[in-house]
């Protein structure tokens, strides 16, 4: 075997695959990834019908050698239709596994895997002294590879039972349940049993699940269009969907032949058409239901949507000009927290209520007296059943009504809370109902929105995602500084570098963030490698940031750069965009990487730009120098980290 490289590729090369849709009059519909050694859904296991996890590692394992898009779909669709095909019931967790969660965004499940219990569960399982893995880590860089490498020369002589999908999947689940005295043991233990079992392959990706980090191009947005795929192209079943929605499989052979032949190719035109429609679909269902586990039914009462945002607008003359005229409603923007709320009135008249983040995280017991509230609103209305209702929390004074900061509303408990027990009273102001009786809202984008501080320099803010940063000089020497950041981009699946900031961070935040980003050998989040899946452009850190949190920037304008790649070719063929004078605001607790700016959305303000002619122009590359840190320092530092 050839040796293995950090970058997650494969460790054998086979000969060159086409990379293609698996028309159905093949012999097995899993011709692309099955092989002697890696099982066959159906033949494997103790549940000799479910989906062997070799399947799905051989799967991640073609991802990772690929960073072609069209590849990525081509095998995720294939490895789709193998499941339905054998097994429909391994499919969720399947997908799971793929998407690398756990569970719907609404209803988190943490692992809560330190790199100590996993360093320690592969030492126990392969010999190996924790010397030995520190030199293969250094020579890897991935604990992936690590694992794999320390289990290869392990040799048992009684055969464990091979691991399914399910198995896995479930085994993730009771690991994230494990807390209280010896829970570290009990975790440990969990992972040993699956390490133990684990072949080949499924070791390498194994052992980056329990480390949240797959490295491969494979995104939310890539699962969507592979799962939609899928079901247009796997024969008619009416427990999966309506066989208007799907084509015979043999017609892959017919676009292929047409393209050869170079013939008018009329079937892949209506393939295509098939799919658009079909991925369509997903995303509605999904954005109105995000929950893989329901993703075919219909929208259910107390799972949350995602929210409508506002488009931002950088003057009153453009809403003027964007409206053409119309008549409009302007709303205060207010200052709290968003809060979707779900109500329905049970048979017995009793009222049911949830209520969601704007990041889908249910914060029901944080309020009760909005619940009180909702139940109010329903003994004023009888004839009313259900509904979604999306508002904004505001702090508010119970004595004259003003209004309150959300400095004020952060005092609050975040669970669990008694109504007796409130201290800052809430107002709710209502502003998309997004359901009523059974009847869905229809999003549109007529919505705007304008920020006092818009009207001058950049349109809008940036949410962006610390993916790096050098060592700082003369006061800063201690701390990281300046702060790689990036956009995150849906289709790859992967942060890219946009800029260097160093400008509105107070000291005590930079100590918080070195000691958060500290580099060792166990860290899981800082690393001098590129350990993990970003695109950096031009850019070269001294350490690399796992990508997980956000944070909201605002700078002066938006420059085309030599160095960035963001927004490669949505402005300038060879260039990227990069933001000129970044400036910290907060962090961004209620926002996921997923729900960081986008590279569509950062060239969407370069566009809006009254002056576009800064290509080059300092690149908002800024140096670190003795100069910078005393502009610094006279800058007020208390107010930049809520």
């Amino acid at each position: 075997m050839s040796k293995r490289s950090g970058s997650g590729a494969s460790q054998e090369r086979s000969p060159k695959k086409k990379r293609g849709l698996i028309a159905a009059d093949q012999s097995r519909l899993d011709l692309y990834f099955s092989s002697p050694t890696n099982g066959h859904p159906g033949r494997e296991g103790t549940d000799r019908h479910a989906v062997p996890y070799s399947f799905l590692a051989h799967a991640l394992s073609e991802l990772s050698s690929t960073r072609s898009r069209i590849s990525i779909l081509n095998i995720l669709t294939n490895a789709i239709r193998v499941i339905i095909e054998y097994h429909s019931p391994s499919l969720l967790p399947a997908i799971y596994l793929l998407s690398n969660t756990l569970s719907p965004p609404y209803s988190p499940v943490e692992l809560g895997l330190g790199p100590s219990v996993i360093s320690k569960a592969i030492q126990h399982v392969s010999g190996l002294s924790s010397g030995a893995l520190k030199r293969l880590y250094t020579s890897t860089g991935d604990v992936g590879d690590v694992a794999f490498q320390a289990k290869s020369k392990v040799r048992t002589l009684v055969p464990h039972p091979s691991l399914t999908a399910s198995m896995v999947y479930s085994t993730l689940l009771q690991i994230s349940k494990c807390a209280g005295q010896g829970a570290a043991a009990k975790k440990q233990g969990l992972v040993e049993r699956l390490l133990v079992s684990a072949k080949g392959e499924e070791v390498r990706y194994l052992v980056r699940t329990l480390s949240q980090n797959l490295r491969v191009g494979a995104v939310r947005t890539s699962i969507f269009i592979a799962l939609a795929r899928a079901m247009v192209l796997v024969k008619p079943s009416n427990t999966l969907y309506s066989s208007e929605h799907c084509i015979d499989p043999t017609l892959l052979k017919r676009v292929d032949l047409d393209k050869k032949n170079k013939k008018a190719n009329t079937v892949k035109d209506m393939v295509k058409e098939k799919f658009k429609a079909a991925e369509g679909l997903i995303r509605r269902v999904y954005a109105q239901h995000p929950s893989y586990d329901d993703i075919i039914n219909a929208l259910l009462e107390r799972i949350p949507l995602h929210p409508t945002l506002g488009s931002p607008a950088r003057s009153l003359s453009e809403v003027y000009t964007l409206l053409n005229g119309r008549e409009f409603t302007a709303e205060y923007k207010y200052d709290g927290q968003r809060a979707q709320i779900h109500a329905s009135k049970q048979v017995d008249d009793t009222v049911n209520v949830h209520i969601f983040s704007r990041h889908l995280e249910d914060m029901t017991t944080k309020y009760p007296d909005i619940i009180a509230l909702v139940e109010v609103f329903f003994s004023t209305r009888p004839d009313l059943r259900s509904f979604i209702m999306d508002s904004e929390v505001v702090a508010i004074n119970p004595h004259n009504g003003s209004l309150k900061t959300f400095q004020e509303l952060s005092y609050r408990a975040r669970k669990d809370v008694l109504i007796k027990d409130v201290g800052v009273q809430v107002g709710v102001f209502a502003f998309d109902l997004m359901f009523l009786d059974g009847e869905p809202d229809k999003r549109t984008t007529a919505w705007l929105k304008l920020k006092k501080d818009y009207v001058d320099g950049l349109g809008d803010s940036l949410d962006l995602i610390p993916i790096g940063a050098w060592h700082g000089n003369g006061r800063k020497a201690a701390w990281w500084s300046p702060i790689l950041l990036g956009v995150w981009d849906a289709e790859s699946g992967r942060a890219v570098a946009v800029c260097k900031c160093m400008s509105g961070f107070s000291d005590q935040f930079y100590k918080e963030l070195t000691e958060r980003y500290k580099i060792h050998e166990q860290s899981s989040v800082c690393s001098n490698r590129p350990t993990w899946a970003c695109d950096m452009g031009g850019y070269r850190p001294h350490v690399y940031f796992k990508p997980q949190e956000v944070w909201e920037i605002r700078g002066a304008d938006i420059t085309i750069s030599p160095t960035s790649v963001a927004a490669l070719g949505l402005a300038n063929p060879s260039r990227g965009l990069s933001l000129r004078f970044p400036r910290f605001i907060k962090v961004r607790e209620d926002k996921g990487v997923m729900q960081a700016s986008t590279p569509q959305f950062l060239a969407d303000l370069w566009r809006k730009q009254d002056d576009r002619g800064l290509e080059g122009v300092d690149d908002g590359l800024i140096d670190v120098d003795l100069s910078d840190d005393i502009a610094e320092s006279e800058e007020e530092p208390d107010d930049c980290n809520s």
